[in-house]
């Protein structure tokens, strides 16, 4: 088998979930390997040129974006063999650190407040501010799936349902591959990416927040396949006050 774990394969919260469970040695080489110093949580600053007015209002009103919900699942499976299954949950209140509680498996994981991260080995709340990144916490955050769309945006078709804005594509496309692969922070090892067949959608609500990022991509090169399928959905934004820490922290 020439790839058994997708390294990297959408959040960076992974990390802090896998290193944890090693020595603090292990921990930091793992952080240290993966994560970047880029912020986060950024707006939307690319000077792009957008002609579609409902995606300039998306761009507009990301910028008054202070919190949300947002869920993640993906599945991925190599060569019809492997297979791995990803579910978080994320409260999000931005910030300079944002505050973050993250659910994985409806588990509740770690929690970030105040420049102090914690996390949960199942056993007790563990202090790991100073063995992860805050910005490696959670990657696929509501302006970096804006960013992703404006990527996008030329490669993608328009159509109205109930109400709703949906843009989509399906097909073979580079850039819409690379553009998926960083917003997820996906490494596939040493697989060829080049003959793909992709499918993405996303949906903007007629308050034009983007309410779900849907894809599939299905992968084939002389040693095998790879499929991915996930969805991401926002909701709940500017209604999150602030993270509560569990009494076993306090």
């Amino acid at each position: 088998m020439r790839l058994t774990r997708f390294i990297g394969l959408g959040l960076s919260s992974l990390l802090v979930l896998s290193a944890c469970s090693n020595d603090e040695k292990e921990e930091k080489e793992v952080v240290e390997e993966e994560t970047t110093t880029t912020a986060e949580n950024e707006e939307v600053t690319e000077e792009v040129k957008i002609n579609d007015e409902t995606l300039q209002k998306v761009v507009d009103k990301s910028n008054e974006v202070d919190s949300y919900h947002t869920s993640l699942a993906v599945d991925a499976e190599l060569d019809e063999e492997v297979e791995e299954t990803m579910n978080l949950e994320v409260d999000y209140v931005d910030g300079n650190p944002p505050e973050i509680a993250l659910k994985s498996s409806d588990v509740l994981r770690t929690i970030s407040k105040d420049g102090r991260t914690y996390f949960n080995n199942d056993e007790e709340w563990v202090e790991i501010t100073d063995s992860i990144d805050e910005g490696s916490l959670f990657r696929v955050t509501y302006q970096k799936l804006v960013n992703t769309l404006m990527t996008v945006k030329d490669e993608l078709e328009r159509e109205e349902v109930d109400g709703n804005y949906v843009y989509k594509f399906k097909g073979q496309n580079q850039n819409i591959y690379h553009a998926i692969e960083k917003l997820l922070h996906m490494n596939l090892g040493e697989v060829d990416v080049s003959n793909h067949d992709i499918e993405l959608e996303f949906v903007v609500d007629e308050e034009h927040f983007i309410r779900s990022m849907i894809f599939n991509i299905a992968i084939e090169d002389e040693e095998g396949t790879v499929n991915l399928k996930g969805e991401s959905t926002f909701d709940s934004f500017n209604e999150i006050d602030g993270i509560e820490v569990p009494e076993e922290i306090e």
